[in-house]
């Protein structure tokens, strides 16, 4: 019966031992080689950061941009956030452009791209992420975004006290975007609120109490797993908003990375959703019609 026997060796090279098909052996051999080459390139091309398939559920880090920063290489930080945003601060030596038309921009597929927003809201990132790169472009996205860029001390510029409330959501950002994987919540108030839940989101309920080391200890042990994840995300909510910056001390000395804020906490965002409520029914009663809602939109009553 003919078989053949592979083996590799040091050197790279490859063996073939064919029993009863030796004149077709330096075929089968150079053809081993090539596809063995070719799995070489694909290993190293699919695990690249800003590979097409990758940029769903992989980022690139402050440290690696500064990295590939230094030698100049040609690596294009996009700021895809407003122009009155942009203009307040940003990341020295971005540019501005607006998310939806990047992929209008054919001259940039030259260049490796990174884009960047506040570090809270990857959804539609991720989502144009992967239309650039299926149309030919190199595209990946900043982890963290600017939050967390301003967090390690990458050099950053423009005003200082708008910076400051980087780790600070509004409860209609937080409405945008609490139906996405990335996003955990954190209830530091005393009783909880189970009307926190949402669709695909994550609560927990870790009192800060007085207790501030204990706390730590167990929001570190609840958001192990999560925070190691790409575009994790992490808020913290109490009841109005007023224990955030005691909370943040303590956060900050333990290190714990990607926690954001909810800003007026719960009693904030129970008004404002009455507000929006209260704008439906209004709009409803202009207009004299049943509105239809759809359950899957974060935006809808």
């Amino acid at each position: 019966m003919s078989f053949f026997v592979i083996s590799m060796i040091t050197n790279s090279a490859v063996i073939v031992r064919v029993r009863g098909l030796r004149d077709k052996s330096l075929t089968i051999t150079k053809r081993l080689v090539t596809a063995f080459t070719i799995l070489c390139m694909n290993v190293v091309f699919y695990s690249s950061p800003v590979y097409a398939g990758d940029c769903l559920s992989k980022g690139i880090s402050m440290e690696s941009v500064l990295q590939r920063l230094k030698p100049k290489e040609e690596l294009l930080l996009i700021d895809v956030r407003g122009a009155k945003e942009f203009e307040k601060f940003r990341i020295p030596g971005s540019v501005n452009i607006p998310l939806f038309t990047l992929k209008t921009k054919t001259f940039l597929k030259s260049k490796p791209l990174v884009l960047i927003n506040e570090g809270h809201r990857y959804k539609q990132l991720m989502d144009e992420c992967a239309v650039l790169t299926d149309s030919g472009f190199t595209a990946s996205i900043l982890n963290g975004g600017l939050y967390q860029w301003r967090r390690k001390g990458g050099p950053i510029e423009g005003d200082v006290f708008v910076q400051r409330e980087l780790n600070k959501i509004s409860s209609q950002a937080f409405l945008a975007g609490k139906g996405n994987e990335n996003w955990i919540v954190v209830d530091v108030s005393e009783s909880g609120n189970p009307r926190a839940d949402h669709q695909n989101i994550r609560r927990i309920h870790i009192p800060f109490a007085d207790n501030p080391k204990e706390f730590i200890s167990k929001l570190k042990f609840a958001i192990k797993d999560h925070t190691e994840k790409d575009f994790a995300s992490v808020l913290l909510c109490d009841q109005n908003g007023k224990i955030y910056e005691e909370i943040e001390r303590h956060i900050q000395a333990a290190g714990i990375p990607n926690v954001l804020y909810l800003e007026g906490g719960l009693e904030g965002y129970k008004t404002f959703e009455q507000q929006q409520t209260s704008m439906w029914h209004e709009k409803k009663g202009r207009t004299g019609k049943t509105l239809k809602t759809n359950r899957n939109c974060p935006n809808c009553p």
